[in-house]
């Protein structure tokens, strides 16, 4: 499972009890709803990845291992990568989705979200953090269109880190991206709404992970979980 570094660094008792729910679409299902979940076993991230805000998340990446398989369709329902990065441009169509709150602070569904994203250049991106020179070529940005409704820029919000931003190429969604971080106010900048790491960089890390050749930053195993809590 792909998702971003700081959603699980630093939390021992989370990584423990660290739950993947595929293909969640209402938040409501879970934990008591008929649905499909599986406990994570190994944790993987980068020894490079800086938590630090000053530098922006850098190398915001992790793979979380599944202590048994997914029911899904192993060729459909999982993710298509891009083979290069050409998709950087504002010719093409994005879209994230994610769970998190609708506006800053406040979540008025429990039903997947969706935004459509455009993209926007490191340079301009840089320019909308007053720590923006942290900014890397690993992160990928984007801004959502201006909505009259809500008075907001479509974009990422509190809650959806970890999540997917996908590039609609031709008929296939290839991810590009995984939700790193935004604006202090969600949709309140019309220069960037949000920002990604961007996968296709660590694609060889990312491989080296499935194909078993590194080491797991944090391992869960049922005798860690049972000590944990005896011991509260």
């Amino acid at each position: 499972i792909l998702t971003a570094a700081h959603c699980i660094y630093g939390n021992e008792e989370g990584q423990l009890f660290t739950t993947v729910v595929p293909q969640l679409e209402d938040t409501s299902q879970f934990p008591n709803g008929n649905i499909q979940k599986a406990r994570v076993t190994e944790v993987y991230y980068r020894s490079d990845y800086s938590n630090a805000l000053s530098d922006l998340l850098r190398n915001d990446v992790a793979v979380l291992k599944l202590e048994s398989a997914l029911n899904i369709d192993s060729v459909n329902d999982v993710v298509k990568r891009p083979s290069n990065d050409s998709y950087r441009s504002v010719a093409n169509d994005f879209v994230a989705v994610g769970h998190g709150d609708t506006r800053s602070g406040f979540d008025a569904t429990t039903i997947l979200q969706r935004a459509p994203l455009n993209y926007v250049d490191n340079t301009t991106c840089a320019s909308a953090f007053s720590d923006g020179s942290a900014l890397t070529d690993n992160q990928i940005c984007f801004r959502g269109d201006y909505s009259a409704s809500s008075g907001l820029f479509g974009g990422t919000c509190q809650g959806d880190s970890g999540g997917p931003v996908y590039w609609l190429d031709g008929s296939d969604y290839r991810q590009v991206g995984i939700t790193s971080f935004g604006p202090e106010t969600c949709g309140g900048s019309s220069t960037v709404t949000s920002v990604f790491t961007e996968i296709y960089d660590y694609k060889d890390w990312i491989d080296s992970v499935v194909a078993g050749n590194e080491t797991p930053k944090f391992v869960s195993t049922d005798a860690k979980r049972t000590a944990y809590v005896n011991a509260r």
